[in-house]
């Protein structure tokens, strides 16, 4: 029943009692893409890799699993929470964006990366997420387009 999955960033960021990795996220399907919503929190320039998405392939009847690496980068394909549409991505685009409410409000927002699976016939068991500690890297939702 959790809405997101936040994980461990640096001292600063006081998330020590947060996972740094959460595992095997069921995903059980054949897929041409995935589609990942997220953000970051407290994530620093001088270190842009904040963590990642490891995409489990099914095992092709040998017992062994394979996988591929989705870095989550500051710049690349992701970016801070806060003041979403004053950052420039290279992958990735801004998936939404709104205005907290109070006397000091602020634009927030997150973060869309499209993957193209690079052996969609493969079903694909689940997804690591993990994080660097570099900044807290956060996972709003998984959506994907079957074959």
């Amino acid at each position: 029943n959790k809405s997101c999955i936040v994980l461990q960033g640096p001292l600063r960021s006081k998330t020590a009692f947060l996972p740094k990795t959460v595992e095997k996220i069921k995903i059980g399907a054949q897929v041409k893409k995935l589609y990942f919503l997220v953000t970051s929190a407290w994530e620093s320039k001088k270190k842009p890799n904040v963590g990642g998405l490891q995409i489990v392939y099914r095992s092709d009847g040998t017992g062994m699993f394979s996988s591929n690496e989705l870095t989550l980068e500051i710049g690349r394909n992701l970016g801070g929470w806060w003041n979403p549409n004053s950052q420039i991505l290279s992958e990735g685009k801004t998936a939404w964006s709104g205005v907290t409410s109070g006397e000091n409000a602020v634009e927030i927002g997150c973060y869309l990366i499209e993957w193209l699976n690079p052996d969609p016939k493969r079903a694909i068991e689940y997804i690591n997420f993990y994080s660097t500690g570099d900044a807290v890297p956060i996972l709003i939702g998984i959506s994907g387009e079957k074959l």
